[in-house]
């Protein structure tokens, strides 16, 4: 089952960016959905990707992905990606697992996070 409902309208904070489910394919032990921003000029190449790998018998893996290539000094486009992932036991409350997720949405809130997040590497 697809992660989004295509279309996707999802916005960056100053424009929404729209995401058409492409594909699902098995890649080795993981199951990966792709949507493309069609939209998008070519040399951005943006999609939008879901992973998930159930194969362990207590542990689930799952990752939501952006990736986009962005403009750098010389003009030219070089990729980017962006993911959000997490790795529980199978017997784990969803409803515990959501106000995890929440507290992970709300904490890149936090003033000066991502300045913070980006700089520190």
């Amino acid at each position: 089952m697809p992660l989004l409902n295509s279309p996707a309208t999802i916005s960056d904070g100053t424009s929404n960016h729209v995401y058409t489910f492409q594909n699902q394919l098995l890649v080795g032990k993981s199951v990966v959905s792709t949507y493309k921003e069609l939209l998008a000029a070519t040399s951005v190449a943006a999609t939008l990707k879901s992973k998930y790998d159930a194969s362990s018998a207590t542990i689930n893996r799952n990752v939501a992905q952006i990736n986009r290539s962005l403009v750098i000094a010389d003009g030219s486009y070089k990729p980017a990606t962006i993911n959000i992932s997490a790795v529980y036991h199978k017997e784990h409350a969803i409803a515990d697992l959501t106000l995890m997720g929440l507290q992970a949405k709300n904490m890149v809130l936090v003033a000066e996070f991502w300045s913070n997040f980006f700089n520190q590497i």
